[in-house]
Order: structure tokens, then C-alpha cells, then sequence
């Protein structure tokens, strides 16, 4: 065993696993042909000037006579008053014929809009993302200036998925398994990093920051929930650009962290207040970066309000099992009970906090 993970830990498997990874990604990413309609929007979100949106409208209505003949903060102050503004005015507008350079506008920079992150801020202001991952686009087609591909969000993506690697390192480190780089080849070419890869959305994104939180996590319970000031500061920017990168992440950020506060009171660790003001003050810095979230999360069409209408999962566990729809919340508990009482946190804190996010995002996604 001991000659396996000294195979396993080399540097030449290691470098042979990222070879192997990244030649998987380049193939199906060459075998990608066309993009879904969200993919297009990715591009066309961060990189129009006009509208989050394709329209068959003249560029001198719609949103972009709402955002030149306004000032864009004082409608990021009210959403809801600039989306009437928009459509009243595309109420009345009549179709017109599209050209394909057009269409190269919408998902392409233009020398004028080169470093336009007020443009791609205000963009999802009106739309129900955050801006984080828009603006890494944004930023990367500078580059292809005046030119589109399919590359410019995969070149963003794979960078992600290294990072994620580095964490994922870190956290098998903690756990003290020594064939991470094995467990790396595996996951590496899995149907779902591909998939999550190539995909060209911020899924990728999101994914690195929750395993970053995790990170940090794990790290404060291996050191008997004792954390320095630096760490603090760490936890807080992931927190922030963790949900700056997708509303998804904060689901989440939110049952890991009664997760950990559930076990720092019942411990009754001086660290419980730390941990408390670290997401409170994250919270606060997220909001004061961008307000919209607050009405996107709250009030829209993808906020918390549609949860009510999306019990798939819910109606689905109820007729396999019979159990009572509450039978997943109490899972969750159950898994929280166990680990206060036996102590193992961290195998229990990623089963509970694992579980529950996927349990969430599987009957709240449509």
C-alpha cells in the first residue's frame, strides 16, 4: 500500500492526471457544437451594451434609452420602476430585421466598450444574477476583442477548475487520504466536471467558492474551531464573492453555517461569536456591493417566493416513501444530533451540508 501512494503522490502522475484532465476537456470541448440558449446569454450579458437580452428592437429604445437617458445608479435604487420604464417602451416598439453583425455585437467587446463593468452591473441588476462571473467574461473578451468563441468561458472555467483542484488538495490533506491525485483522475474526467466545464455558466465559479468555504471550514474544525483574524478575513471574501458568483451558493453557505454554530454553542466556544459576525459582516459587504441581490433573493421570479412552487422532490419523496414532506428536514437533524454527540465533525459537516444543498437545489431548480 505504502509503494501505491508513493506512485500516487509522484510528480509525474501528478502532472500525468493534469494531462489527462485537460486533454479530456479540450476534446469535448472541440465535440461542443452551438451553444444553449443560456450560454448565449452568458456572453450577451456581459458584453452588450444595449440590454441583457437579443431583441428584435432598434438599439435606440429599450433599455438602452432607459439607461442613457437616466442615471444607472439611481435605477439600480429601483429595479422594479426601471423595468416598467423598459417595458413601456418596448410595448409599443415595432420588430425589425436583425443582421449577423447585429447578433457579433450582442455577444462580443467593442473597443468602446472595452473595461465597461458599470454596463455589465447594471445588466444583472435587471436580470436575477449576480455579476461576478458576468464581469470575468467580460474582462477575458477583451482579449478577443471585436471577435466571438466558444473558448473565452472555457479558458475561464478550466483556470476555475485548478483552483478547485488546489482545494480539494488542501481538504484531502486534512482528511489525511494520500491518493488524492487517483481520486483528482477520477473526478477529473467524470461526466460532471466535463459537463461543468464546458457549460458555459457560473456554475463552475460557484462550485470553486464552496469548496473554498469548505476549505476553511474543515480548517476551523481541525483546529478545534480556533481562528486567527487572517482566516477570518479569508472566510469573509469567500463568503462575499462566493455569492457574488451564483444565489445558489448561499444555500449552501446557510446550512453549513447552522451546521457549525449548532456545534460551537453546543461546545459552548468562545469562537461562536467570531463565526457569527464573520457571515453577518459578509452579508452586510455583499448587500453594500450589490443591492439588487436583495431583491432578486426576495421578490423575483428565482427568489426565495418560487420555492412554494417547486415541491417536486418533496411530492416525489413523499410517494416513494410515505413518509411526512418534513422527513428531509429532519435528516438533516438527525445527521446534526449524531455529530454533536459523537464529535466527528468534519465527515458529518460535509454529509450534512452536502446533503442538504443538493436536497435543496434538486426541487428548487426547474
Amino acid at each position: 500500500m505504502e509503494k501505491l501512494n508513493k506512485i500516487f503522490n509522484s510528480r509525474v502522475f501528478k502532472y500525468l492526471v493534469i494531462t489527462i484532465i485537460m486533454v479530456n476537456f479540450l476534446y469535448w470541448m472541440g465535440q461542443k457544437k452551438g451553444l444553449f440558449s443560456d450560454e448565449v446569454f452568458s456572453y450577451g450579458s456581459s458584453n452588450y451594451r444595449y440590454d441583457i437580452m437579443f431583441r428584435p428592437y432598434d438599439y435606440a429604445n429599450g433599455m438602452n434609452r432607459v439607461i442613457f437617458e437616466n442615471n444607472w445608479i439611481s435605477l439600480i435604487k429601483d429595479i422594479n420602476g426601471a423595468k416598467a420604464k423598459v417595458n413601456e417602451i418596448e410595448s409599443k416598439q415595432k420588430p425589425i430585421w436583425k443582421t449577423k453583425e447585429d447578433a457579433k455585437d450582442y455577444v462580443t467587446v467593442d473597443i468602446k466598450d472595452v473595461l465597461r463593468f458599470d454596463m455589465v452591473y447594471f445588466n444583472q441588476a435587471m436580470d436575477v444574477h449576480p455579476p461576478l462571473f458576468y464581469m470575468l467574461v467580460h474582462l477575458v473578451s477583451i482579449f478577443f476583442l471585436g471577435n466571438f468563441s466558444k473558448y473565452i468561458i472555457f479558458i475561464i472555467n478550466v483556470l476555475i477548475f485548478g483552483v478547485i483542484l488546489y482545494f480539494l488538495k488542501k481538504i484531502f490533506d486534512y482528511l489525511e487520504i494520500k491518493t488524492f491525485w487517483l481520486w483528482a483522475l477520477v473526478f477529473g474526467v467524470s461526466l460532471g466536471s466535463t459537463t461543468l466545464v464546458i457549460f458555459q455558466r457560473m456554475y463552475t465559479l460557484m462550485s470553486m467558492f464552496i469548496v473554498i468555504y469548505t476549505y476553511f471550514v474543515i480548517k476551523i474544525i481541525n483546529n478545534d474551531f480556533e481562528f486567527d483574524k487572517s482566516n477570518r478575513r479569508k472566510l469573509l471574501w469567500t463568503i462575499v464573492l462566493g455569492a457574488l458568483s451564483h444565489y445558489y451558493f448561499l444555500v449552501y453557505l446557510v446550512f453549513s453555517f447552522i451546521f457549525i454554530q449548532s456545534l460551537l454553542i453546543y461546545r459552548k466556544s468562545e469562537n461562536a461569536k467570531k463565526y457569527f459576525k464573520v457571515h453577518f459582516l459578509s452579508g452586510i459587504v455583499f448587500c453594500l456591493l450589490f443591492p439588487p441581490a436583495i431583491y432578486h433573493i426576495f421578490f423575483s421570479y428565482r427568489g426565495v417566493s418560487s420555492v412554494g412552487n417547486e415541491v417536486k422532490l418533496l411530492e416525489l419523496f413523499n410517494t416513494l416513501t410515505g413518509f411526512n414532506k418534513y422527513a428531509i428536514i429532519l435528516i438533516g437533524i438527525s445527521i446534526l444530533i449524531f455529530a454533536l454527540i459523537k464529535r466527528k465533525s468534519i465527515i458529518n459537516y460535509l454529509i450534512f451540508a452536502i446533503l442538504m444543498f443538493l436536497i435543496l437545489i434538486k426541487f428548487k431548480s426547474p
